[in-house]
């Protein structure tokens, strides 16, 4: 198999390879795994990193879930075998472009998204970190063929409980995970309500200049479709998104449900404008984005906790 590398991480780094006897190209993610010096806390990695692979074995093979084709292990390092994306992330895809793409384009991806979701709803599983990054385009410059990777948070609910534990990436997160309630696949569902509200506007629907304030106006359910970027999106589609981004996890549509509205299921009228973000915006959205993961990262290293429902205070 040969090797190039492709991107890093603060625990693996990815490869680009391409398979010698079939020629097809691949992804591999080569996780450190040695423990030396930390033990404890690599044991608790190799733990997730167990369970994230084993999430991943059981739900591969959906067609609109990368496909995990292998992994392989050394004393070192665990070797994490997917199809290749061809067209990265959903992120470099929107900052890579001058346009999101019409409306039609976001709608096939949302359609996918859900599916994905429902699949893993179905098995009780619930991905807890859908977001632009974590969706990957398989076919360079082509949107609608996102997949739904990555499953390191990807958490089962049966036999137990899920933990009270805030995990995700805060613009994203629901507020039921961040409150530290119990939850259940909604919590993916207002992720990816998130996620169809950037497509459809070029814009983040929760925005702080702090965390506590951005924590404050993801409780309030506070995002406006009042702005210039609605002119162009039909109300139909924005009927879906407002039902994904409701407070109330006991409100919020299932992907289920969403799939079965006129938006999705093809029965409603959609804007055909090509959807426009401007390169203001792409910065703007792309620094917000990589300022969440810079703060996400920075609480883990330093050990901080999320904060508590008290610092928070009520929805």
């Amino acid at each position: 198999m040969a090797i190039t590398p492709s991107g890093t991480g603060s625990h693996s780094q990815v490869f680009r390879a391409v398979e010698r006897a079939t020629g097809r190209e691949v992804a591999v993610k080569a996780v450190n795994t040695d423990t030396g010096g930390w033990p404890d806390r690599d044991r608790r990695h190799l733990s997730f990193l167990r369970e994230e692979i084993s999430v991943h074995q059981e739900v591969s093979g959906h067609p609109f879930v990368v496909d995990l084709l292998g992994v392989f292990e050394d004393p070192e390092a665990c070797y994490i075998v997917e199809e290749l994306a061809h067209g990265g992330s959903l992120l470099d895809h929107m900052h890579s472009r001058a346009s999101m793409g019409t409306e039609g384009e976001v709608r096939l991806l949302l359609r996918r998204l859900l599916e994905a979701c429902g699949f893993l709803h179905h098995r009780r599983i619930v991905h807890r970190d859908i977001k632009p990054e974590n969706i990957l385009v398989m076919d360079d410059g082509v949107m609608h063929s996102g997949k739904l990777a990555d499953f390191g948070f990807a958490l089962r609910l049966d036999p137990c409980p899920p933990p009270m534990i805030a995990v995700g990436t805060p613009e994203y997160i629901a507020p039921e995970v961040l409150l530290q309630q119990p939850f259940d696949g909604r919590a993916d569902v207002w992720s990816a309500g998130v996620t169809a509200f950037c497509l459809l506007s070029g814009a983040l629907p929760f925005r702080g200049l702090t965390l506590d304030k951005l924590y404050t106006a993801v409780l309030d359910g506070a995002c406006s479709f009042t702005g210039s970027e609605w002119r162009e999106v039909s109300a139909p589609a924005q009927d879906l998104v407002r039902r994904m981004l409701v407070v109330d996890p006991a409100q919020r549509w299932t992907a289920g449900e969403l799939l079965e509205h006129p938006w999705l299921s093809g029965t409603a009228g959609m804007a055909v404008t090509t959807l426009r973000l401007d390169r203001r915006g792409r910065v703007r959205l792309k620094a917000l984005v990589l300022a969440v993961v810079f703060v996400q990262r920075l609480r883990r290293g330093l050990g901080r906790p999320w904060p508590s429902q008290q610092e928070l205070g009520s929805p």
